[in-house]
């Protein structure tokens, strides 16, 4: 139950700044109507490092913020895998 509230956990805060960031970009193209270039170029290890050096605060913000939705909303950690990890389930 630990290791699935965990992963659940962190499934979570992934897709809550994943979904803001998105946002980002789409607030972006809509106020300057350009779209965002992004090239593989932009996914070095220092670039990536840096952009989170850079946010770490929005980032962390975003992925609390997620979490506390999802509880609110009634959200169960550990059900965010789809089975026991422990047992052989349905992505096995």
């Amino acid at each position: 139950p630990l290791v699935s509230s965990v992963f659940g956990t962190v499934g979570v805060s992934a897709a809550s700044v994943c979904a803001s960031r998105s946002a980002d970009f789409y607030n972006q193209y809509r106020l300057t109507g350009k779209t965002p270039k992004l090239k593989w170029q932009d996914f070095t290890r220092k670039k990536v490092e840096d952009y989170v050096v850079q946010n770490r605060d929005s980032l962390v913000m975003d992925a609390l913020v997620g979490i506390v939705v999802f509880k609110a909303l009634g959200g169960r950690m550990r059900s965010v895998l789809p089975s026991d990890l422990g047992r052989v389930g349905a992505h096995a």
